[in-house]
């Protein structure tokens, strides 16, 4: 990503200084391209935005390897109901979607915790895309939104992104 982000300022320099130089504003009022300085400044800018508006899904990885084993998708609104009402303990509802960067963001820390609690929780991860009945539902209004439920009840509903600790204490609350 910071590769993208330095190729994007050097080559937008370039073609900023270029314009600065072969556009030259003849009246002096044209700030950004009266001189190759400054069209290359303003060039390097847009440059980097624009490199670091394609490269920012990188930096937020859904996961480096495969899932935990207590980390479910389901295929069918009947697998969702069967993991969430199945479960031995407490289950941890995470209505996702893949253009979400607070999903994405999230799910190490989902990972993480359903490694530290692998012995006593299921984690059921739904796609809003794939099956908005089931956010309908549940009234997901966004995303992520995570139920913990307990004995088939939802104990605890949140919105917004939670580090791997939060999740932690809020999965603990119900015990």
């Amino acid at each position: 990503m910071i590769v993208r982000i330095v190729i994007g300022g050097v080559v937008g320099a370039v073609i900023g200084a270029s314009i600065g130089y072969l556009g030259r504003c003849s009246t002096g009022t044209c700030p950004l391209t009266s001189s190759p300085w400054s069209g290359a400044v303003f060039g390097a800018l847009l440059g980097i935005m624009i490199a670091h508006t394609f490269s920012a899904g990188e930096g937020a990885a859904l996961s480096a390897g495969p899932p935990p084993a207590n980390v479910y998708e389901p295929r069918s609104e009947d697998e969702f109901h069967r993991l969430v009402t199945d479960a031995q303990g407490p289950v941890l509802v995470d209505f996702f979607a893949p253009w979400c960067g607070p999903c994405r963001r999230m799910m190490p820390e989902v990972h993480q915790l359903a490694v530290q609690h692998r012995d006593r929780l299921t984690v059921v991860k739904v796609n809003v895309d794939k099956f908005p009945q089931l956010a309908q539902r549940y009234q997901v209004q966004g995303v992520p939104t995570l139920l913990v439920v307990d004995n088939g009840s939802v104990r605890e509903k949140v919105v917004g992104f939670r580090t791997a600790a939060q999740l932690s204490a809020l999965v603990a609350e119900q015990h």
